[in-house]
């Protein structure tokens, strides 16, 4: 059920148990499907999948509490076709606001993107935004130097690769980009030392790896990929020790 709303919970040290944080749920827009954190834990964004401009919620963390507080001027539009809004991945540092615009009923097959305000959280659509990625992308990931973005293209089974302009947020298309998946591609993930990308595919298939070029951000099979998962892959973590 759509609840247009966004719960949040405190966590027990020690235990784990979790409690209502007051107030919650918070308002949000229609049909919520992520919820992300900036770098510096003072605000939350949420993308509404069927807000009929595309919004995203945007909020700012009580640090003693975690209650929610709307940012003044939410929810931000993407001011694409309806459905809109899908996944969303943070870059340049924590300065950007990257989102994936999803979409089979009207085709959008772009990134919208944005520059956070880092004292009020709010959100300016960057110049040129949304800027064009495969058909219907869905799984959406930067690497912690902020450096490159990747979108999992689910209707024509590639991955766009964009490098990220450290002082604007705009995007520019990675040569050779995109690159083609052995399946359906729904989620990515980065390995926290930003040398592997693993795509989550349907099918058999399951995982897909890719070596990311430290330079370029172009990508590179991974010997012996794709990798049997048992089942369709819908979510990627990737964990070091």
């Amino acid at each position: 059920m759509n609840s247009a709303e966004v719960a949040g919970f405190t966590i027990a040290p020690g235990t784990g148990v979790l409690s209502a944080i007051p107030g919650s749920p918070f308002p949000a827009g229609n049909t919520p499907i992520q919820a992300i954190v900036d770098p510096t834990g003072q605000f939350l964004y949420v993308s509404n999948l069927n807000d009929s401009m595309g919004g995203i919620s945007a909020y700012t963390i009580d640090p003693a509490s975690g209650a929610l507080t709307a940012v003044a001027g939410s929810p931000f539009p993407t001011q694409v076709n309806f459905p809109g809004p899908s996944k969303m991945a943070i870059g340049g540092g924590g300065a950007f606001l990257y989102v994936s615009m999803s979409g089979t009923v009207n085709a959008n097959h772009g990134v919208s993107a944005f520059m956070i305000d880092s004292s009020s959280g709010a959100l300016t659509q960057i110049t040129g935004s949304p800027f064009p990625t495969g058909n219907d992308p869905q799984g959406i990931a930067s690497d912690s130097a902020g450096k490159f973005l990747y979108t999992a293209n689910l209707q024509d089974n590639t991955v766009s690769a964009f490098t990220i302009d450290s002082s604007s947020g705009s995007l520019t298309a990675v040569a050779g980009s995109p690159f083609s998946t052995a399946s359906v591609p729904s989620a990515l993930g980065i390995d926290p030392a930003n040398e592997f990308l693993y795509v989550g595919e349907s099918g058999s298939n399951g995982l897909e790896g890719f070596t990311i070029d430290a330079t370029s951000g172009a990508l590179t099979a991974i010997s012996g990929s794709p990798f049997a998962s048992g089942g369709d892959v819908t979510g990627v973590t990737v964990a070091r020790p």
